[in-house]
């Protein structure tokens, strides 16, 4: 099977068109794969070029991709291994002559769901892999329990874009040691970054977030006030107060009573903004990291990745 310029897309064989959509040249098909043991699954398949399904190498996809994509079981196109890379650090291991940053297909170690993500291999030691984004405000990040667990938003090749790539997935990547790096920029270009060792629980376990060993110039705001704290929505109330925190201030996160830092908050432009134009609350309910700027400043970009903490 290969598409109208000759690439190779036999993986797509067996799959049964339910739905096919288009706009700005990118392809949407809603189809159902059914496996050599004969179960049938659906998954929605994105693909930017009409020309091409995947771009060659290394499991890359090219284009952009929406956090609602997940497929299904194949091979990591151009490795040779007949499986899929763990994460974007196993994808800059098989790049034996330099991996490059863009979207590629992983499967996490020990799950059975394959997904896209963008890899950062151009930040120190390479290998990150991207799990939030905030820019310009574009996408409305005050979502449900499902929509966080999902994921929502999209990011292109380029690393543009705002989105979450949903808790699941992160949970699946970060069951073995893994390390966060939070990286921060005000209004007036000045940044900021935090690391910390981060695992994050099932959705049975409320997605807990254990974070440990910071070091950084950003400061320290998530062992002192998120550790050890479940995720919450303005739909699921999982927090340490007796209101609703992701109701309040905007945005599902690992809330206590309430927070010291939100990168999922209400976007404001151009930082500094009064918490008593925001009614009901009157509150400070932005992007914010409060030991970086105050309560009252929202940040102007924000990125959340993960990478294992070791690596070759």
């Amino acid at each position: 099977m290969t598409s109208p310029d000759g690439s190779d897309c036999s993986h797509f064989q067996g799959l049964r068109k339910e739905e096919i959509t288009g706009q700005g040249g990118t392809l949407h098909v809603r189809v159902t794969s059914q496996g050599e043991r004969g179960d049938l699954s659906e998954f929605d398949a994105l693909i930017p070029d009409l020309g091409k399904f995947f771009t060659p190498g290394f499991g890359s996809t090219g284009g952009k991709f929406h956090t609602t994509h997940t497929s299904t079981s194949g091979t990591d196109r151009g490795t040779g291994t007949g499986s899929f890379s763990r994460d974007c650090d196993d994808v800059r291991q098989k790049h034996t002559s330099g991996a490059k940053s863009g979207i590629f297909r992983i499967k996490p170690a020990g799950s059975n769901k394959v997904f896209s993500v963008y890899c950062d291999q151009d930040t120190t030691l390479g290998g990150w892999l991207l799990i939030q984004q905030r820019l310009d405000g574009s996408v409305n990040f005050n979502r449900t329990w499902q929509d966080y667990k999902k994921g929502f938003g999209s990011v292109d090749d380029k690393g543009k874009g705002e989105f979450w790539l949903g808790n699941e997935n992160i949970h699946l990547l970060t069951q073995k040691d893994t390390v966060l790096r939070v990286e921060l920029e005000d209004w007036a270009g000045n940044d900021a970054y935090a690391e910390y060792n981060i695992h994050v629980g099932s959705e049975s376990e409320g997605y807990v977030l254990s974070v440990s060993a910071y070091e950084g110039t950003a400061g320290d705001a998530l062992i002192i006030a998120h550790d050890n704290m479940k995720f919450s929505t303005f739909d699921r109330d999982s927090d340490q107060w007796e209101e609703n925190c992701a109701e309040v201030y905007g945005g599902g996160w690992w809330y206590n009573n309430c927070q010291a830092a939100n990168l999922n908050g209400i976007y404001y432009r151009g930082g500094q903004y009064d918490p008593r134009n925001n009614v009901p609350y009157e509150i400070e309910n932005g992007v914010v990291w409060i030991p970086f700027r105050a309560s009252d400043y929202s940040l102007k970009v924000v990125r959340m990745k993960i990478r294992p903490t070791e690596t070759l």
